[in-house]
C-alpha cells in the first residue's frame, strides 16, 4: 500500500472514530460496521448487537454464546466453523455468509433472509427456524434437531395470566431486546410457543419467578430464558 493511500485510510479511520466519540456524547447509539476484515475476529460473549452492518466479516473457527443479533445486515460473512450456543439472529439479512462445518446448538433463526448461506456439514442441536424460508439456503439439511416455526402461534393464555406475565417486562434490564415481548403490553407469542413446546404449562410458573430473581442483566435470547427455566424447574 503507498503511502497516499495509507494516509487516506488513517484519515477515514481517524473520523470515524471522531463521528463515534461525538454520537457517544450526545447519548445516540453507536452501532458495529465491519467491512473485509483481513484475518478472523474473537467471537462474542452476552451481547446484544442491534443494526449491525457486516460485510465479508471473517468470525472463523470461534465462538458465540448468548448473543442476539437483531436488524443487522451480515452478508457475505464466514461464521465457519464456529461454536454458536444460545445465539439469536433476528430479523437479519445473512444473505451468502457461511456456516460450514459450525456447530449450531440453541441457536434461533427468526425472519431472515438465507438466500445462499451455506449450511454444509453444519451440526444442529435445538435449532429454531421461524418464519422464514428455509428453502433458500444451500445444503441445509433439517434434522430431528431442527424445528420449523411458520404459523403463527395459537397459545390459550387467560388475562389474569397475561397480565402477570406482562409485569415481568419491567422487571428485565434488557427488555428493548424483545425476546420475551414486543412492547410492555404484548407478548412475543412466537418465543413462547418455542418454550410451551419445551417445558408445557410449567412454563409460566418459571417465568413468573423472573420477577424474584436478582440477577436479571444477561437476558438477550431465547437460550437465556430456557437456562433460568431449566434451572428454575430442576430438571
Amino acid at each position: 500500500m503507498g503511502r497516499g493511500k495509507q494516509k487516506q485510510k488513517a484519515k477515514r479511520k481517524q473520523n470515524a472514530e471522531k463521528r463515534r466519540s461525538i454520537r457517544l456524547k450526545m447519548g445516540k447509539p453507536v452501532f458495529l460496521n465491519l467491512c473485509r476484515t483481513p484475518k478472523p475476529l474473537n467471537g462474542m460473549r452476552n451481547r446484544y448487537v442491534y443494526k449491525a452492518n457486516l460485510y465479508k466479516v471473517l468470525y472463523t473457527n470461534t465462538y458465540f454464546y448468548n448473543v442476539r443479533w437483531n436488524a443487522s445486515n451480515l452478508t457475505y460473512c464466514s461464521f465457519e466453523g464456529v461454536y454458536c450456543k444460545g445465539v439469536d439472529f433476528v430479523n437479519s439479512n445473512l444473505n451468502n455468509s457461511s456456516f460450514k462445518n459450525a456447530t449450531l446448538e440453541n441457536v434461533m433463526f427468526f425472519n431472515c433472509k438465507l438466500k445462499n448461506v451455506n449450511f454444509e456439514n453444519t451440526k444442529f442441536k435445538n435449532v429454531y427456524f421461524v418464519s422464514m424460508n428455509t428453502k433458500e439456503a444451500k445444503k441445509l439439511d433439517l434434522d430431528d434437531n431442527c424445528k420449523v416455526y411458520n404459523t403463527y402461534p395459537k397459545l390459550d393464555i387467560d388475562a389474569m395470566l397475561k397480565d402477570e406475565l406482562c409485569k415481568i417486562y419491567k422487571s428485565l434490564p434488557n427488555n428493548k431486546c424483545n425476546v420475551l415481548f414486543v412492547n410492555e403490553n404484548k407478548l412475543n407469542l412466537w418465543t413462547l410457543q418455542i418454550l410451551y413446546d419445551n417445558y408445557g404449562n410449567d412454563v409460566y410458573r418459571a417465568l413468573l419467578a423472573l420477577c424474584r430473581r436478582k440477577n436479571r442483566i444477561r437476558f438477550f435470547t431465547v437460550f437465556s430464558f430456557e437456562k433460568h427455566i431449566v434451572n428454575y424447574l430442576k430438571l
